[in-house]
């Protein structure tokens, strides 16, 4: 391959799993990423086999056994397969993820005899164009990280900056600043996620926006600062390249989550009745803004250091859990999408049931949980022109 070398990305390998459903021997389609490196440029790549590796190439090639049965073989065959091809023979784009499919040319000739060696493997890469078709073209399934302009009102951090203590979920994590002579925890909420979708682009986008919108609101999380870094994509490394928005970093705060205290064993000695307030005043700041959650559940709720309880998730964008979605919506395909009105009575439906589950893990019948009943129970009507409005709610709550 001359000076052209190839380094895989941890956990790069895919394939499509229905295979298993259907009853055949090998995914029909499956990809590697990986980074090319020649002539001193470093190019992203997506190699995608369209097609039965084994059955409609491989196979017809060589005389072998079965296609390999585990998912960590099929990729090992698949990064042999790749290792000798020559890549210096494609164009690849500059500072972006190119994808190269290829599929099986027919009909296949048998050209050699023998199992599935590393040798045969390589021959058959070897001899790509007259075993495969091709096409190149950017991968629209990349993680997409937009160009960012500086902003003085939000502080600005390099990804290279943070150490990351704890994995918290998919893409978001405990972290903090070495660097700073501060010991204080983050959140950190990056572009790049398991099961990335370039939707959830959109999503960091608008919640940053939303963010801004709400600084020293204590019931709404609050933004500390973006996180940034040159694009990851670039082919030649350049000392002042374009800054690319990586993801944010939020106030951490060590309470937990509203759903952690709900099992807590003497869930009694909590402030409810607080919780109720501060829920119910966050979700009207949104409102009065034009925004609505559409995903308020116990796990988009944290508490902090003082025993307050505040909301994340804030883009209004991010999704919808099912059993957190008002009766009228769940027949929908894309109930984000709904007028204002409609997600708004949504938001007030989801907070009723939020009560009604709050009542049922305190139990204590004293005149305090018997108003966040009465509220629960105001807001968790079927009927969207029955719920009760938030402004009502907060006024009730409030009086006690």
């Amino acid at each position: 391959m001359g000076s052209c070398n190839i380094e895989y990305i941890k956990q790069p390998y895919w394939e499509d799993q229905g295979f298993l459903c259907l009853g055949t021997d090998e995914p029909s389609r499956r990809s590697h990423n990986a980074i090319v490196h020649t002539h001193g440029k470093s190019f992203h790549i997506k190699v995608t086999f369209k097609g039965e590796f084994y059955s409609e190439f491989l196979g017809p090639l060589f005389i072998s056994t079965k296609p390999e049965k585990t998912k960590l073989k099929r990729r090992e065959q698949f990064e042999k397969f790749l290792s000798a091809i020559d890549f210096e023979q494609f164009q690849f784009l500059d500072d972006t993820v190119t994808e190269l499919e290829l599929t099986p040319a027919h009909p296949c000739p048998r050209d050699g005899a023998g199992g599935l060696s590393s040798t045969t493997i390589a021959s058959a890469a070897s001899n790509l164009t007259k075993h495969l078709r091709w096409k190149i073209h950017e991968d629209s399934s990349r993680v997409l990280y937009p160009l960012y302009t500086s902003n003085e009102t939000v502080s600005e951090v390099l990804c290279s900056d943070i150490q990351v203590l704890e994995t918290l979920a998919g893409g978001v994590s405990r972290v903090q600043i070495p660097h700073s002579n501060r010991e204080t925890c983050y959140v950190s909420k990056e572009i790049k996620r398991p099961f990335y979708r370039p939707w959830d682009t959109d999503v960091i986008l608008q919640e940053l926006e939303n963010l801004k919108l709400f600084s020293n609101i204590p019931e709404i999380v609050q933004l500390t600062g973006v996180l940034l870094s040159e694009n990851p994509y670039q082919s030649v490394p350049r000392e002042h390249g374009p800054v690319v928005l990586r993801g944010l970093l939020l106030e951490y705060h060590a309470g937990g989550t509203l759903e952690d205290a709900m099992t807590d064993k003497d869930g009694s000695a909590r402030p409810w009745q607080n919780w109720a307030l501060q829920i119910a005043r966050g979700l009207n700041h949104l409102h009065t803004k034009g925004i609505t959650h559409m995903d308020l559940k116990p796990s988009n709720i944290v508490i902090d250091g003082r025993d307050n309880a505040v909301l994340i998730d804030i883009s209004g964008i991010g999704g919808v859990t099912f059993e957190w979605l008002a009766p009228e919506l769940r027949g929908m395909d894309n109930p984000i999408s709904v007028p204002f009105e409609t997600r708004q009575r949504n938001d007030i439906w989801a907070y009723g049931r939020l009560l009604s589950i709050i009542v049922e893990s305190i139990s204590m019948g004293d005149e305090s949980t018997r108003s966040i009943e009465y509220v629960a129970k105001a807001c968790f009507s079927d009927c969207p022109a029955l719920r009760m409005r938030l402004p009502d709610a907060i006024t009730r709550l409030h009086t006690l």
